[in-house]
């Protein structure tokens, strides 16, 4: 089908407004197909995974057609047919599978040897985030009953001497919790994985998802500054996006506050008490989703404050069009933003990456996207 005519296709459908939920706003696939930069996917209410991509051809609302379909509406590159296919089979539908799935794909050199490099690097990562997690989670559960492990210092981070180390000293915890042994390791491996995005708060290193906050507070800053010297339209544009990063990080900064003294008391996280099991659990995944999209947001924009005021106003538009909208559920709708007025700013500055007469892929837009991809872990 020829990507000219979407509406034309019955599976494609239009939304207006702001979701109500995370589940409704859907989770961010970084496809390298520039119109498909950061396209959001959701199950239906039939469970079948559809696509949602903003201001489709320069249209108004969001456009919403089925995740099998996506190959036929619109063109893609083969790193996106890797993609499509690695989230069809897998049914990928919430942040931290769908990034799992991202990096696969470009581990194996869909998206450019950068990305490639960058990708495995990542998936490195978060191996040894997860043994360092466990690692902390030992130690501390250790000063509860007033013992010490030295020797879990000499051995490697990663090493299966650590993880017996690790085993042998929580034996000595789980006499002190009144909990079999091999139940305490087993909640412990579960909490560090759950906990790797985030980290504990009481790590030598911050978590993706803490890392990623700091880059977002200095985005907020940046866009707002470069917003009081801009003299366009795009000003607008830039002080609605740093509105909504600053609205993100307040509540993001609410949730850890709850989050991290559940997790500077850790006895009642591993022995099981299902009230804090279950607000921990809460925590993380809300951070993960209120945070999806704003790593590609913040690369992008860095990466355009070192060219031109063009090349920076049309990155400003093309923000705009992916903005991670706080749905109705988390925060009132009260922002002083006129959007119809702001999307007629946006669609008079943005160029089209795609030539919609004749299905053409701006492969200049393509490398620019392949470029933050390689830069994103």
């Amino acid at each position: 089908m020829s990507a000219s005519a979407p509406v034309s296709n019955p599976q494609v459908g239009v939304i207006q407004g702001r979701p109500s939920t995370f589940a409704e706003r859907g989770v961010c696939v970084p496809f390298t197909t520039p119109i498909l930069a950061q396209a959001r996917i959701r199950m239906d209410a039939q469970e079948r995974l559809e696509c949602l991509l903003p201001g489709f051809s320069g249209g108004k609302g969001t456009y919403v057609f089925g995740w099998k379909a996506l190959p036929e509406v619109i063109r893609i590159t083969l790193h996106d047919r890797a993609l499509h296919r690695e989230i069809l089979e897998t049914k990928a539908n919430a942040p931290d599978t769908i990034r799992l799935c991202s990096l696969q794909v470009a581990a194996r050199g869909f998206a450019g040897l950068a990305a490639a490099a960058q990708a495995r690097q990542a998936l490195a990562l978060d191996r040894d985030y997860t043994v360092l997690t466990n690692y902390v989670f030992v130690l501390e559960l250790l000063k509860l009953v007033g013992t010490r492990a030295p020797d879990l210092l000499r051995a490697g981070l990663d090493s299966e001497a650590m993880r017996q180390k690790a085993k042998a000293a929580l034996t000595r915890v789980a006499e002190g919790f009144g909990m079999v042994p091999d139940t305490l390791y087993g909640r412990v491996e579960e909490l560090s994985t759950l906990l790797t995005p985030l980290g504990l708060p009481q790590a030598p290193q911050p978590g993706r998802l803490r890392q990623l906050m700091h880059r977002l507070e200095w985005f907020r800053d940046d866009v707002a500054a470069w917003a009081v010297t801009e003299a366009t339209e795009a000003e607008s544009l830039a002080r609605f996006m740093a509105e909504c990063a600053d609205q993100t990080l307040t509540i993001a900064a609410a949730r850890l506050a709850r989050v991290d003294p559940l997790l500077g008391r850790l006895r009642p996280v591993v022995t099981g008490e299902e009230k804090t099991l279950r607000e921990v659990r809460s925590g993380v995944t809300s951070l993960s989703w209120l945070l999806d999209g704003w790593d590609y947001i913040c690369q992008h924009w860095e990466d355009s404050r070192a060219q031109s005021d063009d090349v920076q106003r049309l990155a400003m538009c093309e923000l705009f069009r992916i903005a991670p909208i706080i749905p109705v559920q988390e925060l009132a709708a009260n922002e002083n933003f006129d959007m119809d007025d702001l999307r007629r700013v946006q669609r008079r500055w943005v160029r089209a990456n795609q030539d919609w007469r004749t299905g053409g892929l701006d492969y200049d837009a393509i490398r620019r996207i392949e470029t933050v991809k390689a830069k994103l872990a």
